[in-house]
């Protein structure tokens, strides 16, 4: 079948690379053998890594510069809508207008 011809090929291939160290020279239904120099490749990522990785500690304060404003904001309104809340434990924001906060009496005169 073909499963056993193909697992015939490969213990071929693996048995003369335990021999030989290499794999067999290809026929025609292969491409030309081509070697690959990744030397240079590797290299050039590992100083681009290594380039990314020593300019990290620098963008720490820039970071945190950009990033405390933020968390100053929130925290504000955050604890400005905590002490409404304590202060005003009934208030509720969706249903606060102006007309339902004061009322008019008889004389014209707004009262809370």
């Amino acid at each position: 079948s073909w499963l056993d011809k193909k697992w015939h090929e490969k213990d071929r291939l693996l048995s003369h690379f335990a021999r030989h160290g290499s794999f067999p020279a290809p026929d025609s239904r292969y491409c030309r053998h081509r070697v690959f120099d990744t030397w240079s490749h590797s290299l050039e990522s590992s100083l681009v890594a290594l380039s990314r990785l020593l300019i990290l500690p620098c963008m720490v304060p820039i970071l945190c510069l950009l990033s405390i404003p933020i968390f100053w904001a929130l925290l504000c309104i955050w604890l400005i809508s905590s002490i409404m809340q304590r202060i005003f434990p009934g208030y509720d924001v969706e249903q606060a207008t102006l007309s339902g906060m004061f009322e008019s009496n008889s004389d014209g005169n707004l009262q809370s």
